[in-house]
């Protein structure tokens, strides 16, 4: 689900307890992925949802306008002319170690508008990105390693050269 940074934070830190949308999502789901939209483009976080409420705009405000963490007038101005709005209500949330970029996901989705459907494996492939396997900290310190390997090689052999070409024949 794409979120605007601000309204992402809020979800992640606990303050909004509910996501206003204008469409409810199919009834088998139970967790959403975080999109946090421009500037930041990675997937931040996920929340399960403890349940929808449908109703009229006026009145989901009544019952949740207090930890929507939205100004009435914002909200307001969202809804529009529409007779139905929908709240996601939040049982929990949890923010990941390591935002994830679409393009790291094997399915590659698309950038949703509001929302979109992915398998459950996203969610497993996501959550298995925020583990740091070991052998990944032994390549990178190879690798940071290697370019001092490389100058002390060559510092070697050019030291060497200059003893060749400086000692006398």
């Amino acid at each position: 689900m794409a979120i605007q940074p601000p309204y992402a934070r809020a979800i992640l830190d606990g303050s909004k307890q509910v996501e206003f949308r204008k469409r409810r999502l199919a009834a088998d789901i139970d967790t959403v992925l975080i999109y946090e939209s421009a500037p930041t483009k990675r997937i931040v976080g996920h929340f399960i949802i403890e349940r929808t409420v449908l109703a009229t705009p006026r009145r989901l405000w009544r019952s949740f306008g207090s930890v929507g963490s939205i100004a009435r007038a914002d909200y307001l101005n969202y809804y529009g002319a529409s007779e139905l709005a929908v709240g996601l209500v939040i049982k929990r949330a949890e923010r990941y170690t390591y935002p994830v970029a679409l393009a790291d996901l094997s399915s590659r989705p698309a950038v949703p508008q509001s929302f979109s459907y992915l398998p459950t494996s996203a969610l497993t492939e996501v959550q298995s990105l925020q583990k740091i396997d070991p052998a990944w900290i032994d390549w990178i310190l190879d690798l940071v390693a290697m370019p001092l390997r490389h100058i002390t090689q060559l510092s070697s052999r050019a030291t060497s050269k200059i003893n060749t070409v400086a000692s006398p024949r």
